[in-house]
C-alpha cells in the first residue's frame, strides 16, 4: 500500500512539475490549474506516505522517484544531454535513499 502510494504520489509531482514548465510563468490557465491540482494530490499522498513510514525515508523515497523520472524526461523527451555531474547527482540521491532504508 505505502509503495504504491508513493509511486502515484511522485507520479502526481512529476506531472505537476511538467504543467508547471508548460504554464510558462502561470500565464497559461489550463497548466497552471493541472500544476495545482497536481501538486495537491501528490501533498495528499505524501501526507497519507508519512503516517505508514517513517518521514525521512518517504520524502527520500518521493525524491528520488520524481528525480528518476524528470531526468529520464529531459533526456528523452527533451533531449538534454546525461552529464556525468547529472547522472552523479543521481546516484548521490540513490545512496541517501539506501543508507535512510538502513537505518530507518
Amino acid at each position: 500500500m505505502v509503495i504504491s502510494t508513493l509511486i502515484f504520489g511522485a507520479f502526481c509531482s512529476t506531472l505537476g512539475t511538467l504543467a508547471l514548465k508548460g504554464s510558462e510563468q502561470f500565464r497559461k490557465p489550463a497548466p497552471t490549474i493541472l500544476a495545482f491540482l497536481c501538486y495537491a494530490g501528490s501533498t495528499i499522498l505524501l501526507a497519507r506516505a508519512i503516517t505508514l513510514m517513517p518521514i525521512a525515508l518517504a520524502h527520500a523515497v518521493w525524491t528520488g522517484l520524481v528525480a528518476l523520472a524528470l531526468l529520464a524526461i529531459d533526456r528523452w523527451v527533451f533531449h538534454l544531454a546525461l552529464s556525468a555531474s547529472r547522472v552523479a547527482g543521481f546516484f548521490c540521491v540513490l545512496a541517501g535513499i539506501a543508507v535512510l532504508g538502513v537505518w530507518a
